[in-house]
């Protein structure tokens, strides 16, 4: 019986007490938090839980120190309210950290959920970056640590390695063939990052030189055949190449120079290129006898073309390739002269004799004797020293009334008076315009127009550049008719052009030339020419008169 009142008792003394405002310790009810949001990485918000249950739990923060470089574990319970926790209101509270703490997840123990609630990216050490450029013996690549404090990565693939790497520093690896590669970040031994990095560099190799050798000298390109630009050092100039860009270089004279290759200040290789063109070499010439003349046989052994003029008893001119021959069949006896010439300048000249007559066959006048009878018809009707000439083949009298022949010069400076023989310029040789480099055309006519031979006319307008000027004229024009030979010149307006002197010239060949026989060059005579100096801008016609009316320029 007083057992049964004892425990009656004590019931009562509860209910009593607690109705008096006692407190009772009572296990915190497990809630489910309705939002979790990060202001900073060190600063948390927490709505949706009854603030007063904390009193009953902690909360545990994975925070990684950007001081020290290292993890730690921060737990927080009642006794920190005031402290890195603020109660916002009966549903809501924040969690603060000091600055050099960046949270990596929050857990609360006790009052929550098992859920775990992870920081954003962003919160937390980076992961190392890694970047490459190409290079002559292979990739460059550059790992940096970006982070406030040291990490340490393994670079695994074609090659392992592991190495640390200070705040904010770099590690270049120099010579990386190709191939895939994954860079770890370790952070306090924890792994954080893995970047899978695939380095594929094309081949660099030596840019391609060419040299083709031409009349006024070389051309030589330097062609770049790799996937990226490169500098090139041609024999002391710098120059960049794209990609199959090339450059070209014209007029180069015999000479030996080098062609560096660099790739971003990497010398890639050197080249000696030699540029040996042979261009002042005069054709040879082979005679063959045959049964209907001779054969000639003209060799270019200069590496450019070569343009030959052969005059004498025939008169013609034609380009011979480079290395190439000519070959004329059925030549008829006599003396030729060959001159050969390469980009308007005369580099020699030489004489062929064709004697290929047989006494026999072609006879030296004892066949007329027979074929003609008994010799008298011989005696008479051919001739006995130049008798029938008198009639009608004439001994010279009938060449008072010959057709004159002329050789028209236009040329660079002043006239020649006198042609092939030694001017007082005290160079010790035979005036030509050729020779001394001033020759732009050359044509020789009959008095009734026709055209025995020409030499650089050209076919319609044309330009070149003289002393600084680009001047443009036109072939010649001679009229049977009239005997008037006109030319038409002009000047551009250059800045740098301060003017240029031209004569246009004829001569009348001498004896029975019908076309220009250098080795008679000295027995032509001047019969009028036109020299006139045109400033830049400047346009004109020339005319000059072989009937021998005065010449005229007028602009």
């Amino acid at each position: 019986m007083r057992r049964l009142v004892a425990v009656v008792m004590t019931a009562l003394l509860v209910t009593s007490a607690v109705g008096a405002g006692m407190l009772v310790n009572v296990p915190a009810q497990r809630q489910d938090v309705a939002d979790v949001t990060f202001d900073s990485c060190n600063v948390v918000n927490v709505a949706g839980i009854d603030v007063t249950a904390l009193a009953t739990g902690s909360a545990e923060i994975d925070v990684y120190n950007t001081t020290a470089g290292t993890y730690e574990t921060i737990t927080i319970d009642s006794e920190d309210r005031g402290g890195i926790v603020e109660v916002l209101s009966a549903t809501s509270l924040s969690i603060t950290l000091a600055d050099q703490y960046q949270i990596q997840s929050i857990a609360f123990v006790g009052i929550l959920g098992d859920g775990v609630y992870e920081a954003p990216e962003e919160c937390g050490p980076e992961g190392a970056n890694v970047d490459y450029t190409c290079g002559v013996d292979g990739a460059m690549a550059t790992v940096t640590n970006d982070n406030d404090a040291p990490i340490t990565v393994e670079i695994g693939g074609d090659a392992s390695l592991t190495e640390t790497i200070a705040a904010g520093e770099s590690l270049t690896f120099e010579g990386v063939a190709d191939g895939e590669y994954n860079v770890t970040t370790i952070v306090d031994g924890r792994e954080i990052a893995t970047e899978t990095v695939v380095v594929d560099c094309p081949a660099i190799g030596e840019v391609d030189v060419d040299v083709q050798c031409g009349v006024d000298g070389a051309t030589v390109t330097v062609s770049n055949e790799n996937d990226v630009a490169v500098d090139v050092d041609v024999g002391g100039r710098t120059l960049t190449l794209a990609p199959g860009e090339n450059q070209t270089y014209t007029g180069v004279q015999n000479n030996e120079f080098d062609v560096t290759t660099l790739y971003d200040g990497t010398e890639v290789g050197v080249q000696t290129v030699v540029v040996d063109c042979l261009t002042d070499s005069e054709v040879s010439v082979e005679v063959v006898c045959g049964a209907d003349g001779a054969n000639a046989t003209v060799t270019n052994d200069n590496d450019v073309p070569v343009t030959i003029e052969v005059s004498g008893d025939a008169s013609l001119t034609e380009t011979i390739a480079a290395g190439e021959n000519l070959t004329f069949e059925n030549v008829p006896d006599g003396e030729y002269n060959v001159t050969t010439i390469v980009g308007g300048e005369v580099v020699g000249e030489t004489t062929v004799v064709v004697d290929c007559a047989d006494d026999g066959d072609n006879g030296d006048g004892d066949a007329g004797d027979g074929d003609n009878g008994d010799g008298d018809a011989g005696d008479g009707d051919d001739g006995d020293d130049g008798d029938a000439g008198d009639g009608d083949d004439g001994d010279g009298d009938m060449g008072d009334g010959e057709m004159p022949a002329y050789q028209i010069d236009v040329a660079a400076g002043q006239v020649i008076e006198n042609l092939g023989v030694d001017g007082d310029d005290a160079d010790d040789e035979k005036d030509f315009y050729g020779t001394q480099g001033r020759l732009l055309q050359a044509q020789t006519v009959l008095a009734d127009g026709t055209v025995t031979g020409s030499y650089m006319v050209p076919g319609e307008n044309v330009t070149k550049s003289l002393a600084g000027c680009h001047v443009s004229y036109t072939p010649v024009s001679y009229d049977g008719e009239t005997g008037e030979v006109t030319l038409s010149v002009s000047v551009d307006g250059d800045a740098d052009c301060e003017g240029v002197t031209l004569t246009l010239a004829g001569y009348e060949l001498p004896g029975d030339d019908t076309t220009f026989v250098r080795a008679n060059a000295d027995g032509q005579e001047l019969v009028d020419y036109q020299t006139v100096t045109l400033g830049a801008g400047d346009s004109g016609t020339v005319t000059i008169d072989l009937d021998g009316d005065d010449s005229e320029a007028t602009a």
